[in-house]
């Protein structure tokens, strides 16, 4: 038996309206659903098609008739990409395609363009994924055109320098990468590229007294067909070192004559040293050696900075009428020139005086006989140097001096070191002399102490000692190292701003600011930053997973040191999925959507799809269907399969069944502890009708899922009818459908 259908229905006529009457007789409702999407979803159905950017408009890239059947159209508007309805060509739009602009983050990996398309008589949904192959398109660019670089002069050959000031090209694949090479560089100089960044390395010998400043070309260029380049000046300032030792100048006198009645500050001589380095390494201090005699220390007084030398008192009648002084020009670690200046005194004028002295007198000489009985003296009791690591085997360090009170043979003084140390250091037995044999390594031995012995030549010899006491100045000779070259990192897409994503070890082994490291992100345009008083990389702003689920970033960790050095690493930060987007229906396209059942539909017949997509990934992407609430409640014939979205019939269909269904459908994502959910109306017209049909307001949601929808008011029929016209039908919803019947009732609540 027919059960009453809980629908008010109005009919149309073309010239006139009917008025409404209760109906009493038993008719199935030939009620007309609008039907946006008729179809099965194919989701796994994807065809693949590439373009090169920059195209002009019009260009063909491809066709979908191969593998499916007019017609076609696509699901949504895009702005680069247009559909032949018929031929199911494809084609470029008067928007140009930049892959640059498109896939700005996106360098090294496929810039794709995903399109949703409807083909066939069946309308079904496939997908067009459109890969923008890159053209070289773009040069390489330098941020400045001048590259400045501090290079100290003793640099070891091979020595490397990381430049900040690497070229950069918006290209992607073999167009993006960069290859550099260096023009006017002499041999001196060469480049070669490390990770993201350029280096320079030193392959020959500098001297800044010989060249100060280093100009070359760096080029840029990429790897496209034909490529493209780019350059900028590389500017290489040598600074000083201390490898000169101060030499006296071939103008500097070695004789000079005063009048013997010269008085106290008379200017003797001016003795002149020079040292071609800079600054404080050319610094010169001038001295008397400590071998000139006491009567020439009491006369003559030194400038030891300018080297002008004076009388310290008037000349008296006992002055000796020759003086030889022995100058020392010292610079800084340098042993000092020696120059031999001799200073004539001219007898005072004697204004016609005549002096006569006779005697009878008897010279008689006495033999003093030496014996061994003085030990040589130091004339420090200890020495201390400061000595930077990375010298040259050979260096002269400092001279030691004893000295022996005795005479001839017992005076003659030998030195020698210690023998655990006579395979580092060694002493010039007559001289005191003392040299480096290797170079000396600071982070492996900071300081060296040792004993210096001075033994005489008597019988028995005595000997005396001295301590020397060398500490190894430290240089910028070691890169800041990374734990490892590859960190990988974790976080979740809600991370906090400033939230810590994970600690970046780095060492550096030298000492003060060689040793102090600063860890920066080279990718200026990635959401993290370097914490470096915590060693720590942390997120500066908000990640999706949805438009990136990684980030590829360079760190350069560069010392204080003069020049600084550097070292990369690479770090991956892999977004991690939380169920933060709720499914979204595609089909059917909105509430309004309805679909024509026959009623002679053979149970287990599926009817229609519903398919949602999920932005999220993982579980929170797995999506499952239910059916929350029907109208009407009771018996309803339809079924829906929880995983793919089918909508199927369940059971034959009755005479009862005939008329307009509504399944709320309710769609959930697999996220935990509490799925998303999102929901859409799916209407079913059991009918044999043929005629287009729409639905003018679309369901009333429930509230509460559960919740039971209202009650429907009674039908009411007008007497009257017309031919041809529009049946309206009001749904216990709230929504009227429309479509064609060749008798027309109408129908109210």
């Amino acid at each position: 038996m027919h059960r009453s259908q809980p629908t008010l229905v109005t009919c149309a006529a073309r010239k006139d309206r009917r008025k409404c009457v209760n109906m009493t007789r038993r008719i199935p409702l030939q009620v007309l659903s609008l039907v946006l999407l008729q179809q099965t979803l194919c989701s796994s159905m994807e065809i693949h098609l590439s373009i090169q950017e920059e195209q002009n408009e019009g260009v063909r890239i491809g066709t979908i008739a191969r593998e499916f059947p007019p017609p076609y159209r696509l699901l949504t508007t895009y702005l680069y990409v247009e559909l032949d309805t018929t031929t199911g060509d494809l084609y470029t739009t008067a928007h140009t395609i930049d892959r640059e602009a498109l896939c700005p983050q996106q360098p090294l990996e496929p810039c794709l363009i995903q399109l949703l398309a409807v083909v066939g008589p069946s309308d079904e949904v496939i997908k067009v994924r459109l890969e923008i192959e890159d053209v070289n398109d773009n040069s390489p660019h330098f941020q400045d055109d001048e590259i400045h670089l501090s290079v100290p002069e003793d640099i070891a050959e091979g020595t490397s320098f990381l430049l900040d000031h690497q070229a950069r090209d918006e290209d992607a694949g073999s167009n993006g990468e960069l290859w550099y090479s260096l023009d006017g560089a002499d041999g001196l100089f060469s480049v070669t590229e490390e990770g993201p960044s350029l280096v320079v390395v030193v392959r020959g010998r500098l001297d800044r007294e010989a060249q100060g400043t280093h100009r070359m070309t760096v080029i840029a260029t990429d790897r496209g067909v034909p490529s493209r380049t780019a350059t900028a000046t590389l500017v290489v300032e040598v600074t000083d070192v201390n490898d000169n030792c101060p030499t006296f100048s071939s103008d500097s006198p070695y004789t000079a004559v005063i009048p013997g009645d010269s008085p106290r500050g008379t200017v003797v001589t001016h003795v002149k040293a020079t040292d071609p380095d800079l600054g404080s390494n050319a610094v010169i201090t001038y001295s008397f050696s400590p071998k000139i005699s006491d009567r020439s220390k009491a006369l003559f007084k030194m400038d030891s900075n300018t080297g002008l030398i004076t009388l310290s008192t008037d000349i008296d009648s006992g002055s000796l009428s020759e003086h030889v002084l022995r100058v020392l020009a010292s610079g800084p670690s340098c042993p000092p020139a020696v120059a031999e200046v001799t200073v004539s005194v001219q007898p005072a004028a004697s204004q016609g005086l005549e002096i006569k002295i006779s005697s009878h007198e008897k010279v008689i000489t006495v033999l003093v006989e030496d014996v061994n009985d003085n030990a040589p003296q130091f004339q420090q009791t200890h020495y201390h140097l400061d000595l930077e690591e990375n010298n040259e085997p050979g260096t002269s360090l400092l001279q030691v001096r004893a000295i022996d009170a005795d005479s001839q043979q017992n005076s003659e003084v030998a030195y020698s070191l210690n023998p655990n140390m006579a395979a580092m250091f060694s002493i010039n037995t007559v001289t005191g002399q003392l040299f480096v044999l290797f170079t000396l390594d600071r982070e492996k031995q900071e300081f060296h102490n040792f004993t210096i012995l001075a033994r005489d030549n008597g019988s028995p010899t005595l000997q005396s000692s001295v301590g020397v006491s060398i500490r190894v100045l430290d240089q910028n000779d070691n890169n800041p190292i990374f734990t490892t070259t590859d960190f990988i990192f974790f976080i979740p897409e809600n991370f906090p701003r400033l939230g810590q994503v994970g600690a970046v070890g780095v060492t550096d082994v030298d000492t003060g600011s060689n040793g102090r490291v600063e860890v920066q992100v080279l990718n200026s345009s990635s959401p993290f930053q370097m914490d470096n008083a915590r060693g720590t990389l942390r997120c500066i702003a908000e990640v999706d997973r949805e438009m990136q689920d990684r980030y590829e970033l360079w760190l350069l960790a560069r010392d204080h040191g003069r020049p600084p050095l550097s070292s990369t690493a690479r770090v991956t930060v892999f977004v991690e999925d939380v169920n933060d987007n709720q499914p979204r229906v595609i089909l059917p396209a909105s509430n309004l959507s309805c679909l024509i059942v026959s009623p002679s539909t053979v149970t287990g017949t599926t009817v229609t799809k519903i398919y949602a997509i999920d932005e999220d990934s993982g579980k929170n992407s797995d999506i499952s269907y239910r059916i929350a609430a029907s109208e009407p409640r009771e018996h309803s014939p339809f079924l829906i399969d929880a995983q793919s979205g089918n909508v199927t019939l369940g059971q034959s269909l009755l005479l009862r069944d005939h008329g307009l269904h509504h399944l709320f459908i309710v769609v959930s994502d697999g996220g935990e502890p509490t799925p998303l959910e999102s929901a859409v109306w799916v209407n079913l017209l059991v009918n044999d009708t043929h005629e287009p049909c729409r639905l003018s307001r679309e369901p009333v949601s429930y509230p509460v899922i559960h919740k039971s929808p209202r009650k429907p008011s009674p039908c009411e029929r007008d007497e009257s009818s017309v031919n041809n016209a529009q049946m309206m039908l009001f749904i216990g919803f709230g929504m009227m459908a429309t479509f064609g019947e060749n008798r027309a009732n109408t129908y109210k609540s």
